[in-house]
C-alpha cells in the first residue's frame, strides 16, 4: 500500500502559501481583504471626531450635514458628497487625518494615507449624535446681532467682540453659530460729545447743501448707526438720498463706505432681488444700493424695496425648491438707496424711509462757491485718496470708533427708543413713522452722546413733524386712496359717446334730481348705474327738510371691476372685489340693514350686495380755510 501522506500535506502546504500571498495583494474579484492592521498597542481609529478635531460637528436635518471647518467657517455636505476630496476641503489637508485614521502599506508598518473608507461614517455619524440642526436658525454671519440676554456681538470675522468689551473666537455661543469670515475693522474706544467720532463725521456730512440742512446730515449720521446695529435692533430703517447732478451724491456714497470700511457694507451699482439674496445670505451687513432709478417698468426696484421693506422687520420670505423643498429667506439689514429720481413707492414703503434730498451748493456767478461735502478751511495735500474727502485711513479710523461707541452704548439703546418713539408720538407720527425716525434718532443719539437724556428726544421729534414730511406725508389710506381712484376714473356718458369722472357724474346727478325723485333716465344716472354706483336719498331719514344722500357702490360689479382692474383693489368675476372691504373702512360706511343682513340693492336692474357712503364721506364739506387760491392741510378735509 502506497504512503500519500506527504503529498498531501505538500499541496496543504501550497494552498495555505497562495492564500496568504492573496491577502497580502488584496487579489480576488471581491478586492480581498483589507491591509493588514498595525499590531495591538498601536493607534486605533476613533469612531467619531474627537475632542481635538479641527473640524466640528454640528448636526443633520434629512441628507443635509452640517460642519465647522478646519478655518471655522460653516460647511454643510449631502450624504453622497461625502468623500476623499470633500474631507480633505473639511480638514484643511490630510496631517491630523493620517494620524487619527491612517491607511498602512501591505506590511501594515507604515502609514501611507488616510483611509477616507472610514471616515465617512465617522463624519456621518458625529453629525447624527449631536441631532437635528438647521442653518437658518443658528447661523449669524458677519454683522451685530443680539442674544437672547441682550448680549451685543459684533462678528467682525476673525473675532466677536461683545458689549463688556470682551473680545472672543469665533465659533459657537449656546445654540448660535458664528462661523470665520473675513476679517472686517474692529471697534476701537472712543468717547461722545463735540470732540467724538460722530461730531467730527457730522460736521463733515454738513457740507452737503441738504434739503432740510443739518436736519438730513443728523438723519444720515443716524442710519450709519443702524447700519452698525445690523440686526440688533428690532426695526431697521432705510435711507434714500436723491439728488440730481453735481448734487455730490457720488462722493457722499463714497464717504459712507469709507466709514463702514471694505468688507463690512454689500454695494453694488447694478443689483437684483435675486442676486441681493444670494450676498446677504446669513450677514447683519448693511446693504448700500447705487442708482436704483425710476424706469419705465419699475418692477426690478419694487422687488428690491420690498427685500428692504421685509428686512426691516426681520420678515421671512419663501420660495419653492426642486425636488418639494421650500426655501427661507431672512433679511436683518439695513439698506440704503441713491438715485436722481425715486421711483413711485407705495405708501408701505415710502414710510419706512428717510428721504434725503441733496441739492446743488450755493453758486457766484457762473460757478459754484464749492464741491459740495468740500470743507474750505482745508486744502488737500499731496498724499490724500480724495481731493475733497482726504485721506482714506482717517475715515476708516473713525469708522471703527463708531463701532467702538455703537458697542459701549448698547446698554441703553432700548430705553433711548422707547424714549424716541414716545417724542415723535407727541408730535403726530403713526407707527411707522415712531419705528423709522425712532431707530434713526436712537442710533444718533447713541454714536454721539455718552447716557441717556429724555430731552434729546424731544428735541429730535420737534424737528420731525409728521404733518410736513415727505416720507409721512402726501399718501391717503389704503381705504381714501381706492375712493380716490374711483372718484378720478371716466365713464362713457349713456347715449352721449363722451367720458365724465365718476366724481363728476355724482354731482351731475345731485343737480339733474331738482325737485323731482331720481330717475334712470337721467344722464348721469345711467352712466354710474352701469358701472355698479348708485345715488340716493336715504329713505331712513324722518326729516322731510334735511337731505340726507347716500352713495352705493357695489361690491361685485363688472363695471367696477374694470376700474380696478390691474390695481390692489382688484377682483374676481362674480365674486367681491377687493374695494369693498376699502370702502367698508371709510367714515360712516354701512354694509348691513338694522337686521343685521348684508345690504343689497338694485344697480341697472340687477340685485348686488353693496356698501352705503354718506355723501359728507364721498366729498367732504370744505373747511373754513378752503378758498380758490389757498392751499388746505390735508388733514383739515379728513
Amino acid at each position: 500500500m502506497t504512503d500519500h501522506s506527504d503529498k498531501v500535506i505538500s499541496i496543504a502546504a501550497a494552498f495555505d502559501k497562495a492564500e496568504k500571498r492573496g491577502r497580502k495583494s488584496g487579489g480576488g474579484k471581491g478586492g480581498g481583504e483589507p491591509p493588514a492592521q498595525p499590531p495591538d498597542g498601536r493607534h486605533i481609529a476613533p469612531p467619531r471626531l474627537p475632542p481635538s478635531s479641527p473640524v466640528q460637528a454640528l448636526g443633520v436635518n434629512q441628507r443635509e450635514y452640517y460642519f465647522l471647518n478646519a478655518r471655522g467657517q460653516f460647511q454643510m455636505l449631502l450624504d453622497k458628497d461625502i468623500g476623499r476630496n470633500a474631507i480633505l476641503g473639511l480638514f484643511g489637508g490630510d496631517e491630523f487625518l493620517r494620524a487619527q485614521w491612517p491607511k498602512y502599506d501591505r506590511s501594515g508598518k507604515h502609514v501611507v494615507n488616510f483611509d477616507h473608507g472610514l471616515m465617512s461614517p465617522v463624519l456621518i455619524a458625529s453629525c447624527h449624535d449631536k441631532g437635528i440642526w438647521s442653518p437658518e436658525d443658528n447661523v449669524r454671519g458677519v454683522g451685530t446681532w443680539m442674544e437672547d440676554d441682550g448680549t451685543l456681538v459684533m462678528h467682525c470675522g476673525d473675532y466677536l467682540f461683545l458689549t463688556n468689551g470682551m473680545k472672543v473666537a469665533t465659533g459657537l455661543r449656546g445654540k448660535m453659530l458664528y462661523p470665520a469670515a473675513p476679517p472686517q475693522p474692529h471697534p476701537e474706544t472712543a468717547r461722545g460729545g463735540d470732540r467724538g467720532p460722530a461730531a467730527l463725521l457730522l460736521a463733515k456730512l454738513k457740507t452737503w447743501n441738504w434739503e432740510r440742512g443739518d436736519l438730513d446730515a443728523m438723519l444720515h449720521l443716524g442710519w450709519i448707526g443702524a447700519g452698525i446695529y445690523g440686526a440688533a435692533p428690532d426695526w431697521r430703517p432705510i435711507e434714500w438720498i436723491t439728488g440730481g447732478s453735481g448734487t455730490g451724491k457720488s462722493t457722499l456714497m463714497k464717504l459712507t463706505r469709507w466709514i463702514f470700511g471694505g468688507r463690512a457694507m454689500i454695494k453694488s451699482e447694478d443689483a437684483t432681488p435675486a442676486g441681493i439674496k444670494q450676498r446677504v445670505r446669513d450677514t447683519a451687513l448693511p446693504v448700500s444700493l447705487d442708482e436704483i432709478e425710476s424706469e419705465g417698468n419699475n418692477s426690478r426696484a419694487r422687488d428690491i424695496v420690498k427685500l428692504a421693506r421685509i428686512a426691516s422687520s426681520g420678515g421671512e420670505s419663501l420660495r419653492g425648491q426642486p425636488g418639494g423643498a421650500a426655501q427661507t429667506f431672512v433679511s436683518r439689514n439695513t439698506f440704503q438707496f441713491s438715485s436722481i429720481v425715486i421711483p413711485s413707492l407705495p405708501q408701505q414703503d415710502k414710510n419706512r424711509m428717510a428721504i434725503l434730498q441733496l441739492d446743488q451748493v450755493e453758486w457766484e456767478g457762473a460757478q459754484p462757491t464749492r464741491e459740495p461735502g468740500e470743507d474750505l478751511d482745508e486744502d488737500a495735500g499731496e498724499d490724500e485718496d480724495d481731493s475733497i474727502l482726504g485721506k482714506r485711513a482717517e475715515w476708516e479710523r473713525i469708522g471703527r470708533q463708531l463701532r467702538g461707541r455703537a458697542l459701549a452704548e448698547w446698554p441703553r439703546y432700548k430705553r433711548t427708543f422707547r424714549a424716541y418713539r414716545r417724542a415723535l408720538e407727541a408730535n403726530g407720527h403713526n407707527a411707522r413713522g415712531r419705528d423709522q425716525f425712532g431707530a434713526l434718532g436712537a442710533a444718533y443719539d447713541c454714536l454721539m452722546f455718552e447716557g441717556f437724556e429724555a430731552d434729546r428726544a424731544a428735541a429730535w421729534a420737534a424737528r420731525l413733524p409728521a404733518a410736513s414730511l415727505p416720507e409721512t406725508s402726501g399718501y391717503s389710506s389704503s381705504h381714501q386712496a381706492c375712493l380716490a381712484h374711483l372718484l378720478g376714473a371716466t365713464v362713457e356718458m349713456w347715449r352721449g359717446g363722451s367720458r365724465e369722472s365718476v366724481a363728476r357724474l355724482l354731482r351731475g346727478a345731485r343737480s339733474e334730481r331738482g325737485t323731482t325723485a331720481i330717475s334712470n333716465d337721467m344722464p348721469s344716472v345711467a352712466a354710474l348705474e352701469q358701472i355698479g354706483v348708485k345715488l340716493f336719498r336715504d329713505a331712513r331719514n324722518t326729516d322731510p327738510q334735511v337731505k340726507v344722500w347716500q352713495v352705493a357702490i357695489s361690491n361685485n360689479h363688472p363695471g367696477l371691476g374694470r376700474i380696478f382692474r390691474e390695481t390692489d383693489w382688484s377682483g374676481l368675476p362674480g365674486a367681491p372685489g377687493a374695494w369693498a372691504q376699502m370702502m367698508a373702512r371709510l367714515h360712516g360706511a354701512v354694509t348691513r340693514s338694522g337686521k343685521g343682513e348684508p345690504l343689497r340693492l338694485r344697480f341697472d336692474g340687477t340685485l348686488n350686495y353693496c356698501c352705503l357712503l354718506p355723501w359728507d364721506t364721498v366729498f367732504p364739506p370744505a373747511a373754513d380755510n378752503d378758498d380758490d387760491g389757498e392751499l388746505v392741510d390735508a388733514r383739515d378735509r379728513d
